[in-house]
């Protein structure tokens, strides 16, 4: 076989076939590549995305913390997190608010929700607040919390999935003195808050027995702790799918009963047509507001420091919307129910208020050194006696000439003597005082706040720890050079509070606030048919020191009550205090400690807590312990130790006095 040489070109048909295949190869990698490419482009940058519904129907009170409800929606892979909300801003009569408050989360693939409890003060201070989503110390998605000031309104929250529901209550005014109108609105019961605190800026809730127990286990405690703090409820309705508790009105078969069944709260528009009712008795311990025992169109019951009222009509009938007395008759129940007085729930965010509990630890107690009028007259002995008698001495011994280094020795000394006195003052660790209120209820429940101060001779890092839901506020003193940072941590059934890196000789702030239980309560049998007598037994965890009692402008002192202890009292043998009506004034001259000491501040504070309008059924028993609330953390530190630690708590309890007719 004969081998040729190929001719010059011979190759051009085998390149065009390679590179053919070339680019055929590349083409196809790159078809299967582009789905994996084309699905990672379609994967969103942030896969979590946050919006935020504040307050009641856009509403807020800002001194009280509001509900928010963030819905998220997660199209990524679940993530755990935290929302951080910085609550900076300057409270004008007291410290500044400083820190962030941080809720965890687990955020799942798809729509979630988190309800968190934000403080309304913020809300009026800044524009927009910010809400972020942090993981792993990326921000991942943020919100902004927008909502309108009430100021001269009363909210209502009808419990209801439409909002014509709550048409019946346009138009009519609260129970506050200014006749504030009511601002009603539909409140889904899915989206009712599950903690009482977050009801504090309510007036009242209207709902239906159905409605009322079929809310789950979390939320039916929110309400009926928030009743007994001294909360109005109004149930509209009698029947329901179950057995009904203990509700004012039992009930009945369906009739048509006469309107002017009314007229005892509504005299100048009498009503003329007859409404469905469904109710034909009330239950003990009830009261008639409208109708009689047999046809009880109106009842009452007292729940604590709150009322329910039960109506044995649905308001939302048509003869009664089309009554022209029917805002008349809204606007009177709000107000003869109207326990304002008496609630144990204050403005838990007013700077004029509770606020300035923060000032009663100004200056901590192992801190408190001579006046200056004592320091004044120890310059003035110096100046005029030193120099002087030092140039006498030196003159009869005719060694004037001595002064120039005498003098300076003298000044010498004194600068180290004083010195020395600020050294042994000095503490050797941390200080800390707290004050407190425990506003008991009964049923072992109670209203608690306090704020704890603190502050060290070196840089110092603190923490605390609250073992029930408990809402905290850090706070700082204006003019920290090195203020350091605050973080609160809220979990659903505790609270935790780090203070770190806050510099040395500065005072910071932890404000607690909350409905709490294990409080228990004062039991007491007291009666005023011919004397005031009875008997009181402490059935609270705590030493009680001072106890005294308040009735009928009169002032009776028992003294100290440890746990369990139970004493009688009798007028004639108890000579009561000189009758004032400033009961604080009496009280401190028995109790020192209110107006001086710990709680200088405190005294001052529970002036409106204490000098109250009472019945000729109500007695106030008042004491001060010093032992902890569950509202007022142990405060610890970290990097150093604690010198000193002290606290006063304020307690007090409004109980009711028997006064049986004689003859």
């Amino acid at each position: 076989m004969t081998f040729r040489p190929l001719k010059r070109g011979s190759f051009q048909p085998v390149r065009s076939i390679y590179t053919a295949s070339v680019i055929a190869t590349l083409a196809m990698v790159a078809t299967v590549a582009m789905p994996e490419s084309s699905a990672e482009a379609a994967t969103p940058t942030h896969p979590v995305t946050m919006t935020a519904a504040v307050g009641y129907a856009g509403y807020f009170n800002e001194n009280h913390w509001i509900p928010v409800n963030i819905s998220i929606d997660n199209v990524g892979k679940p993530v755990s997190a935290r929302l951080v909300l910085s609550v900076n801003g300057f409270t004008p009569s007291g410290p500044s608010q400083n820190g962030r408050v941080e809720w965890p989360l687990h955020i799942p693939t798809g729509w979630s929700k988190k309800v968190i409890a934000v403080p309304g003060n913020i809300l009026s201070k800044l524009t927009s607040p910010e809400v972020d989503c942090v993981s792993n110390g990326r921000i991942i998605a943020k919100t902004y919390l927008n909502a309108t000031r009430i100021d001269n309104n009363d909210l209502v929250a009808v419990l209801s999935t439409q909002a014509i529901n709550a048409q019946f209550l346009t138009g009519t005014t609260g129970p506050s003195p200014a006749n504030n109108p009511v601002l009603p609105f539909a409140l889904y019961p899915a989206d009712f808050p599950d903690r009482p605190n977050l009801l504090d800026t309510l007036t009242a809730v209207v709902t239906t027995p159905t409605t009322l127990f079929g809310l789950k286990k979390d939320q039916q405690e929110a309400l009926w702790t928030w009743v007994r703090m001294g909360g109005m409820l109004f149930v509209t309705g009698v029947k329901w799918g179950g057995t009904t508790p203990a509700l004012p009105i039992v009930a009945g078969p369906d009739h048509w009963v006469s309107g002017s069944l009314f007229a005892n709260l509504v005299p100048k528009t009498p009503l003329h047509r007859t409404l469905l009712m469904e109710g034909e008795g009330i239950r003990q311990g009830a009261r008639i507001i409208a109708g009689s025992k047999t046809l009880p169109l109106i009842a009452s019951m007292t729940v604590g420091r709150g009322a329910v009222v039960q109506t044995s009509f649905f308001p939302t009938q048509s003869v009664l919307l089309q009554w022209p007395g029917d805002v008349s008759l809204w606007s009177t129940l709000l107000k003869q129910m109207d326990n304002t007085s008496l609630n144990a729930v204050q403005n838990l965010l007013d700077p004029n208020g509770i606020l300035t509990l923060s000032r009663a630890s100004d200056s901590l107690s192992p801190l408190r050194v001579p006046s200056l009028r004592y320091w004044g007259m120890i310059f003035s002995a110096y100046i005029f006696l030193v120099g002087p008698l030092a140039f006498f001495v030196l003159k009869r011994l005719r060694k004037q000439s001595l002064a120039w280094g005498v003098l300076p020795l003298l000044s010498v000394v004194t600068t180290v003597s004083i010195y020395s006195f600020g050294e042994t003052k000095r503490p050797e660790g941390m200080l800390t005082e707290g004050v407190a209120v425990v506003d008991l209820v009964g049923n072992s429940q109670a209203e608690s706040y306090g704020i704890s101060a603190f502050m060290s001779p070196h840089t110092v890092d603190v923490t605390a720890h609250t073992s029930q839901p408990t809402l905290l506020l850090p706070l700082a003193q204006e003019g920290i050079r090195r203020i350091g940072t605050a973080t609160i941590t809220q979990m659903h059934k505790s609270s935790f509070a780090s203070f770190d890196a806050v510099g040395r000789w500065g005072m910071r702030y932890l404000y607690s606030a909350g409905s709490i239980t294990g409080q228990g309560e004062f039991n007491t049998t007291l009666d005023s048919t011919y004397y005031f007598t009875g008997t009181i037994q402490n059935r609270t965890p705590y030493t009680l020191h001072d106890v005294a009692v308040f009735w009928n402008d009169k002032m009776f002192p028992i003294g100290d009550m440890a746990p369990g202890r139970r004493v009688m009292l009798k007028e004639p043998e108890s000579a009561p205090f000189v009758s004032t009506p400033s009961w604080l004034l009496a009280y401190s001259a028995y109790n020192h400690d209110i107006l001086h000491g710990v709680g200088r501040r405190l005294g001052e504070y529970s002036a409106p807590l204490i000098n109250l309008t009472l019945n000729q059924n109500q007695a106030l028993i008042v004491a001060t312990t010093t032992e902890r609330p569950p509202t007022l953390p142990r405060l610890t530190a970290h990097n150093g130790k604690t010198a000193s630690s002290t606290t006063l708590t304020l307690v007090r309890q409004i109980v009711n006095v028997a006064d049986y007719p004689l003859g």
